[in-house]
């Protein structure tokens, strides 16, 4: 397992939430906008990555994209059938 640097002003990962223009739940879109923080956006994210990924994929593909690359899971998921 490689270390790797973690963003905790999560530069990389507003870009993936810009490049999907949609917000994962209505108290993260407040947090991004009043805030301008990522944080809980992430949060749910992963945790809806850990449900079930095909489904995070078709409405927030570059966020599966990044959690991928931060957890270094190959393509198709943590979870593969």
């Amino acid at each position: 397992m490689q270390y790797k640097v973690l963003d905790y002003h999560y530069t990389d990962y507003a870009k993936a939430v810009k490049e999907d223009n949609n917000y994962i739940s209505s108290y993260s879109k407040k947090y991004i906008i009043e805030k301008n923080n990522y944080s809980e956006d992430f949060a749910d994210s992963v945790a809806k990555y850990l449900i079930n990924n095909k489904k995070l994929s078709e409405k927030y593909s570059n966020r599966q994209e990044y959690i991928e690359q931060i957890l270094d899971i190959s393509e198709g998921g943590l979870y593969e059938t």
